[in-house]
């Protein structure tokens, strides 16, 4: 069985992998018997030809796993996904928050904004956060390297052959009409649009982590800052913290893109300031900035949330232009609210429980008339900016309780009351440093249990 690849371009520093045909290594046969593709590729079934489904059974120590899958090519890549996932390296030792059971973008940010906002409660206090960029970055890892890591992880030796094998030698040429270039084959990276390449880089830089009280190290997938907590200007640790990341960058062969490198500096002090001395990477300065969007969020120093509104009315605005359209077209109710809910509330509402309690009136208000807008064109009522964060909030609080291996759940646990179910709301001096997620969830949680 045969079949040709072929490219729209070709880039020698980064793996493409067209998305018709899945590349099967030869190892594959170790791990899974069924998996013997010819000349180590696979020929996609039309739809008229896909066999019956299959059920394969796997057990391992997480328990008993069942799935149903058309073909070997699928039940080999489905058992290496499975056993990714099923690795316990990435919780709340490395704070990846990326591809975690019940964790993902809001509860990267609860974490970043809650340590930072019980920080700065404190006297003498500033914030510096470092955001990295990292240049192709899933195009950088290094097989042997990761075969390294996951053997030192325990992985199954099977499954490190078959993603080794299945990262290197892999050909890769572009086809034009009738004319077809050089085949270049590539050594480095992760296939694009593949169910593994998501999984392989956090397990890649599973041991670049750092967590102590006052500086941490946080992480979704390859969006990585340094969030340091500065007392009386003395940054040593976050210095340190920072050299010490580039170094480990070097070492695993991720290239840092440097101009894209930002700093974000948070001091609300009225006195006792000096002038801020920049980071410098290999004799360059790292540019401080007034905002940054991190995980789809625009923050900036004042954390008040203005530049998020201007950037959420502007998108939601534009989606609501397509709700309007669809109005035209005498599309049912049913519709339009499904349509609402997942093009324009899915924008408007982003990351609510991060900010919606520290909105100020102005913005809030600008963000609900676009929800009136949209009562108007659906025709039923639509929850408003303070309900959508309410209900949301409680919601995730419930799932950080619920859940030990949340980054926050050891810290909320210690607020419980020793005399009710209450929880003991942390002290804050100012409306901003009260009203952010934890502040809001407990306020909410206490008013429910009281009822």
């Amino acid at each position: 069985m045969e079949a040709t690849l072929s490219y729209t371009g070709v880039n020698s520093n980064k793996a493409a992998l067209n998305r018709g045909l899945v590349s099967i290594p030869t190892s594959a046969r170790r791990l899974t018997p069924w998996a013997t593709p010819e000349k180590n590729r696979v020929q996609p079934l039309s739809r008229s030809k896909v066999p019956e489904p299959t059920l394969c059974c796997f057990f391992n120590k997480a328990g008993f796993f069942v799935i149903f899958i058309n073909d070997s090519q699928s039940t080999s890549i489905a058992l290496a996904v499975y056993w990714l996932t099923a690795i316990d390296v990435l919780g709340t030792s490395a704070l990846q928050f990326a591809y975690q059971s019940n964790i993902g973008v809001e509860d990267a940010l609860i974490y970043m904004l809650h340590r930072a906002n019980s920080h700065l409660e404190k006297p003498h206090s500033s914030l510096r956060i470092l955001f990295f960029d990292f240049s192709s970055a899933f195009n950088t890892i290094q097989p042997q390297l990761l075969a390294e890591k996951l053997s030192l992880m325990q992985v199954d030796h099977s499954l490190v052959d078959w993603i080794t094998d299945y990262l290197t030698s892999r050909p890769q040429y572009v086809r034009l009409q009738g004319s077809v270039s050089d085949v270049l084959v590539s050594n480095t990276g992760a296939p694009q649009g593949t169910l593994q390449s998501p999984f392989l880089f956090p397990l890649y830089t599973t041991d670049f982590r750092f967590n102590s009280g006052s500086c941490h190290l946080q992480k979704f997938s390859d969006d990585s800052s340094i969030v340091s907590c500065i007392t009386d200007d003395n940054e040593e640790e976050y210095r340190a913290l920072v050299e010490n990341s580039v170094g480990w960058c070097d070492n695993n062969h991720l290239k840092l893109n440097i101009s894209k490198t930002k700093e974000l500096v948070l001091d609300f002090r009225r006195s006792m300031k000096r002038s801020l001395t920049p980071i410098t990477i290999r004799g360059e300065e790292v540019e401080v900035v007034n905002s940054y969007k991190f995980l789809g969020v625009q923050l900036n120093n004042k954390l008040d949330w203005s530049d998020n509104t201007d950037a959420l009315f502007r998108k939601a605005q534009s989606k609501l232009f397509f709700l309007k359209g669809l109005r035209s077209f005498n599309v049912c109710t049913r519709l339009l609210q499904t349509f609402y809910q997942s093009v324009v509330a899915s924008v408007l509402f982003f990351a609510g429980l991060c900010w919606g309690g520290n909105t100020n009136k102005k913005d809030a208000e600008r963000l609900n008339k676009l929800v009136r807008k949209a009562n108007s064109v659906v025709g039923v009522k639509l929850d408003n900016l303070e309900e959508v964060a309410e209900g949301r909030t409680r919601r995730k609080l419930d799932s950080i309780l619920d859940y030990p291996s949340h980054p926050l759940h050891a810290e909320l646990v210690k607020m419980r009351s020793t005399v009710s179910i209450r929880l003991i709301t942390p002290k804050h001096s100012t409306k901003r440093l009260g009203n952010p997620f934890v502040p809001v969830a407990i306020r909410l949680h206490n008013k429910e249990v009281t009822k």
